[in-house]
C-alpha cells in the first residue's frame, strides 16, 4: 500500500466536513494533482482553489474536524479490504468521509492512544469495525456485533490483522464467551459507544473495571 501522508479534500460549504479526493505520499504530489482533479470533476469542483492539501495524521492537523479522523482510519485500510466491504450493503451507511461512530472516529482514535498497548480491548457494538485498524498493536482487540441475517441484504465488516470479530450480542458475549477467555479484567478496556441497549451498557459497566461507554440519547 502506498504511503498515505497527505490528502486533497474539498470543503463542505454548509458545515465543517471536508470530502476526501485522494491520498498522496508527498505534499508536492498532492499540490500537483489539484489542477487535474478540478479539471476532471467540473460539476463538483469549480476551481482547483476549492481543494485543500492537508496531512492525513490528525496529530499533524491544527483543529482537526470529524472527517479528518474518518480519513485517517480509512488510510490504514488496504484498498482490497476497503473494496470488499464497500461491495456489500455497508456502502449504504458508511463511506470514507463517515466510516466510524464518535465524531468520525475521534473517540476511537483517542482511546487507541490512551489504552496501554499490552492490554486487551473489547469493543461492544463495533458496527462495520473499521476502527479495528487503530488497535493492531494492542495485545488483543475483540470486536463484538450482533449478526444481521437477511435474505435481502449482505453487510460485510472490516477486520484488521491481530484482531478478532465475534458475532454476538454484548449480553451473550459477557455471559457465555468472556468467562472462557481467561482474561485479567484489570488489563482489559471495554468500549461501548452508540449501543442502543440499556441492558448491554449496564452489563459492560458492571463487568469491566476499565470502560468507556456513551450513547447520545
Amino acid at each position: 500500500m502506498e504511503k498515505r501522508t497527505f490528502k486533497l479534500v474539498k470543503q463542505d460549504q454548509n458545515n465543517d466536513d471536508q470530502y476526501l479526493v485522494g491520498f498522496y505520499e508527498t505534499k508536492e504530489a498532492a499540490e500537483d494533482a489539484r489542477v487535474d482533479v478540478a479539471k476532471n470533476n467540473p460539476t463538483w469542483i469549480t476551481s482547483w482553489r476549492d481543494l485543500m492539501v492537508k496531512r492525513v495524521n490528525p496529530d499533524m492537523i491544527l483543529n482537526p474536524v470529524a472527517t479528518d479522523y474518518s480519513h485517517y482510519i480509512g488510510s490504514l485500510i488496504p484498498d482490497k479490504e476497503w473494496q470488499r466491504v464497500m461491495k456489500s450493503d455497508a456502502r449504504t451507511e458508511i463511506d470514507i468521509n463517515n466510516c466510524c461512530c464518535g465524531f468520525g472516529g475521534r473517540t476511537y482514535y483517542n482511546l487507541s492512544k490512551m489504552i496501554p498497548k499490552d492490554w486487551t480491548v473489547i469493543d461492544f457494538g463495533c458496527a462495520y469495525n473499521p476502527q479495528s485498524y487503530l488497535f493492531t498493536e494492542h495485545a488483543k482487540f475483540v470486536a463484538i456485533e450482533p449478526e444481521i441475517l437477511s435474505e435481502y441484504y449482505c453487510y460485510d465488516h472490516f477486520q484488521a490483522p491481530n484482531t478478532d470479530f465475534i458475532f454476538a450480542t454484548g449480553q451473550k458475549f459477557i455471559k457465555d464467551i468472556l468467562p472462557s477467555m481467561n482474561l485479567d479484567l484489570k488489563r482489559v478496556f471495554a468500549i461501548c459507544i452508540f449501543v442502543p441497549s440499556d441492558e448491554c451498557c449496564q452489563m459492560v459497566r458492571e463487568t469491566f473495571p476499565n470502560v468507556f461507554t456513551f450513547y447520545p440519547a
